[in-house]
């Protein structure tokens, strides 16, 4: 198998058949690894959120939050639309901004519908400019919430329409886990074991106690432990999205909701204790 990987490599370096890139794609490449390798934290969070938006589904996707397709609003109203139908009113957005008035005028139109009770995020500070700008660390705010929201629609749903805040989900963590934590920040999560335990209490058999460090010291038992973990959650929402499609397709009539496909969440955000992607994790 190593083998065939081998050639397969071989044979797409040798012979792709992609053309080769342009100065401009050149440079857009150059800036993006500049930005990778100044804050390699705030590139990988953007990596994650843009994997997540890519997931659902929508006409429109993005391979960075920087993009032309974000930078004119229609991107991130798609988004908000997506994870709260009927919230966008499409009659009053640009779909094809040809200057840069228009394209602002969507900008500033994300944030009201952001801000509206419908989704009521919290964007102190932030306005439709910023998004013009690509103003990653206030986008990422943006987003963020909206990823948020989504999790939150989902387990309300899976509750029969009982409001579920964050509290709620840290409450579920403590509930299933030997002792419990004060927050996502808890430095016990490093180790990655109370999530192990969480997964154990939510999926009998799915996680071997003989594949954890039980007093894992070194960041590398950490990581060991993390790498563990990342894995099951994928495997568990394969699983649940698999069985939804399997109920769906013997009940036309019903909709079934599971865990959402994507979970943009790395071994490295465990072990560093990234509180948005645990939250991700235990959603």
């Amino acid at each position: 198998a190593n083998l065939q990987v081998l050639l397969i490599e071989q044979l797409a370096h040798a012979q792709s058949s992609l053309s080769p890139l342009t100065e401009a794609e050149k440079s857009v490449l150059a800036a993006l690894r500049n930005e990778t390798e100044a804050d390699p934290e705030a590139s990988r969070e953007e990596r994650a959120f843009v994997t997540w938006i890519n997931s659902l589904n929508m006409p429109l996707s993005a391979t960075n939050l920087r993009q032309e397709v974000v930078q004119d609003g229609l991107l991130i109203l798609n988004v908000l639309d997506k994870i709260q139908p009927g919230c966008v009113k499409w009659k009053g957005v640009n779909s094809k901004p040809t200057n840069a008035y228009k394209k602002l005028e969507n900008c500033n139109h994300c944030i009201r519908v952001a801000t509206s009770r419908d989704l009521n995020f919290s964007l102190v500070g932030i306005d439709g400019k910023d998004i013009f700008d690509g103003n990653r660390k206030l986008i990422l705010a943006l987003v963020w919430q909206a990823c948020k929201h989504h999790l939150l629609a989902i387990l309300r749903k899976c509750g029969g329409g009982i409001e579920v805040t964050e509290s709620d989900v840290l409450s579920f963590l403590n509930r299933n886990i030997s002792p419990p934590i004060s927050s996502f920040k808890d430095s016990s999560l490093k180790t990655a074991i109370p999530l192990l335990s969480l997964l154990s209490a939510v999926a009998p058999g799915l996680v071997k106690s003989e594949c954890i460090l039980k007093d894992p010291r070194t960041v590398a038992d950490c990581m060991q432990n993390a790498k563990y973990l990342v894995g099951l959650t994928r495997k568990l929402s394969a699983v649940t999205s698999e069985s939804r499609a399997s109920l769906t397709a013997s009940s036309p009539g019903k909709s079934y909701t599971s865990a959402p496909l994507c979970l943009p969440v790395l071994p490295e955000d465990i072990v560093e204790v990234r509180p948005k992607m645990i939250f991700i994790v235990v959603a």
